[in-house]
């Protein structure tokens, strides 16, 4: 009885993260939020991240944007952006420097609306804990953010989006500790 939990246990906890599941993340808010979700299409399934700005950012809503971008590469690939452009994008290092968005003649984005959407396909696995998507002023992080980073409403009032948001892969400890405690509520009852 108690073998077979144990193999039942290890055998739920080495299974790999599957494509088609949104990851469970832990989600540091700043100037921006995020929504998670599948999106499934013929071809593949991706996990998709719409960006709003936060309610409270100081900005009503939103007529343009230029924001830096950094995701870890050994963890998922961006496939694709929704409303939104980028110039000086690196996919092996998993870092866009410009990504912006100009409203043109549309109503301004408001507070709660998508700016725009990214499409991950993951390829890695949670492993250790660690930020695998940020977002915002990323001009210290790494030299590669070299351009402005600013948001602006129709008021033609700006804002920089510090502090960023992020995702962060759950600690890992936490599920082996989960799994412990459980074996450990199982054990009694097996000697009884």
């Amino acid at each position: 009885m108690r073998s077979s939990l144990w193999v039942g246990l290890l055998w739920v906890l080495s299974l790999p993260l599957s494509a088609t599941a949104v990851p469970s993340f832990d989600v540091i808010d700043g100037f921006l939020v995020f929504s998670l979700s599948d999106v499934t299409t013929p071809a593949r399934d991706f996990v998709a991240i719409d960006v709003s700005v936060a309610p409270g950012a100081a900005l009503d809503d939103v007529i343009s944007w230029d924001l830096q971008v950094a995701w870890d590469p050994t963890y998922w690939q961006l496939s694709s952006i929704e409303g939104a452009d980028t110039v000086d994008q690196n996919n092996l290092t998993g870092m866009i420097d410009d990504l912006f968005g100009d409203v043109g003649t549309d109503p301004a984005i408001g507070i709660g609306e998508t700016l725009f959407r990214l499409l991950f396909t993951v390829t890695g696995d949670l492993g250790p804990l660690r930020t695998v998507l940020e977002i915002g002023d990323l001009a210290g992080t790494d030299p590669f953010f070299a351009r402005p980073v600013l948001v602006a409403d129709s008021d033609f009032d700006t804002a920089i989006p510090s502090p960023n948001a992020r995702l962060v892969t759950p600690e890992p400890g936490t599920a082996l500790l989960l799994a412990a405690g459980l074996l450990g509520l199982a054990r009694p009852r097996a000697r009884r």
